[in-house]
């Protein structure tokens, strides 16, 4: 498995530039699955980095999409 680099706002339990060289650990996976579902979105391949860190502020792209969604959820605390 290629690395993979967590690029959305840091929140308790996943820090922003966390990589990843296997599978997500256990903590993570119910983290995404019971409170913040679109943090999983925002883990990219570490040799897309660059282009994902544009497209992410970038209306219309669908990172952008998952950072206004996963901001909306730690503002609400879901």
């Amino acid at each position: 498995m290629n690395a993979r680099v967590y690029i959305g706002p840091s929140f308790p339990g996943l820090t922003e530039g966390t990589i990843f060289y296997s599978d997500l650990p256990p903590h993570l996976k119910n983290l995404f699955s019971e409170k913040y579902s679109s943090a999983r979105h925002l883990i990219v391949p570490v040799s897309s980095l660059q282009q994902a860190r544009k497209d992410m502020h970038v209306q219309g792209q669908i990172l952008n999409f998952y950072l206004k969604q996963l901001l909306k959820e730690l503002e609400n605390g879901v």
